[in-house]
């Protein structure tokens, strides 16, 4: 079996989805896996001869991997493949995040052999929306780091919140939370800081784990203190945030929403703990013991090294693969 990658990603991009994206890309090409064209090739030669690169995949004896959402033009041309031996490893659902319809998705899932989803809560939206082939569930996105020094977590209220901080509404009310600490990490043009809301800057997401200075990771997002409402707070009924897997080989415990998709993931792995609204967070850190503190710290230990080493994404790719056997 000849097995292929779909290079179509911004390698210049620093954000999440870009980090994500080349992690997959590393961790398909250490196994092997080669890639069977370049992203973003502008001229119309060379797109031509990608259509006829893509066309292959026809062939029985070969598998194509592939990160989705996708540019337009190379899902046109996976469309006329008719899904076979296609494999989508799932970082978004555009549909839901903007509030549409997932059937949008579904178009062009819907020719697909297999999906790689988050969870399985993203996997059932799926499968009730009419979709007939293989979903094998991720669980959590890998993380591949530079080497990260040794940081000794403590039990404190000061609270790590990293990502797209202009899209995250809620920011603008922390100040009605003026007994915790925030630290917050990302792009953001409305940096006021305050005693206790300060604005650490952006930093590649290769170096990142290392930067981070707190006690918790922080996972929600929305327009509201009290619930992840609007369309991004919904997106996490569910999505994986990529935050999530930054968060753990950063050793910082997890304070996510009780309604978010991976809730069940930090509970059941003891990595933290989940409030229905951010007014909870200050009661919930007082009466933890140290002792409590410690052990989602050492979960997180054991965690990061899977992490770290890509596991999450070659089980998912292994399972994937052994569907055509």
């Amino acid at each position: 079996m000849n097995i292929y990658q779909l290079e179509d990603y911004d390698v210049q991009g620093v954000d999440a989805g870009s980090k994500a994206r080349i992690d997959v890309c590393q961790i398909l090409h250490e196994q092997g896996i080669e890639a069977l064209l370049h992203h973003y090739e502008k001229s119309r030669m060379k797109r031509l001869l990608e259509s006829i690169k893509l066309t292959f995949i026809k062939k029985k004896d070969k598998r194509l991997i592939v990160q989705y959402p996708i540019s337009r033009w190379n899902q046109k041309i996976l469309r006329r493949s008719k899904g076979q031996g296609i494999i989508y490893l799932i970082h978004d659902l555009q549909s839901i995040r903007c509030g549409r319809l997932l059937q949008e998705d579904l178009q062009n899932f819907t020719s697909m052999d297999t999906l790689i989803v988050h969870n399985s809560v993203m996997a059932k939206l799926i499968r009730q929306t009419g979709f007939q082939g293989n979903i094998i569930e991720l669980m959590v996105f890998d993380y591949l780091s530079n080497p990260i020094p040794w940081q000794q977590r403590k039990l404190t209220k000061e609270i790590v919140y990293a990502g797209n901080l202009e899209k995250s509404h809620f920011i603008s009310q922390l100040h009605h939370l003026d007994n915790l600490i925030f630290r917050l990490y990302g792009r953001y043009i409305k940096a006021n800081q305050s005693r206790h809301i300060l604005y650490e800057g952006a930093y590649p997401a290769n170096t990142l784990p290392a930067a981070l200075k707190g006690s918790f990771g922080l996972i929600w997002d929305g327009d509201d203190l009290n619930s992840c409402r609007g369309l991004n707070g919904e997106y996490m009924r569910y999505n994986n945030p990529h935050k999530l897997s930054l968060y753990i080989v950063s050793l910082l415990p997890i304070i996510t929403w009780s309604k978010a998709a991976i809730a069940p993931f930090v509970i059941q792995h003891n990595i933290g703990f989940v409030v229905d609204s951010l007014t909870e967070i200050e009661g919930r850190i007082l009466m933890m013991h140290s002792s409590t503190y410690q052990l989602y710290v050492d979960n997180l230990l054991r965690l990061r090294d899977k992490l770290l080493m890509g596991m999450y994404t070659k089980q998912a790719i292994t399972k994937a693969l052994h569907v055509y056997e």
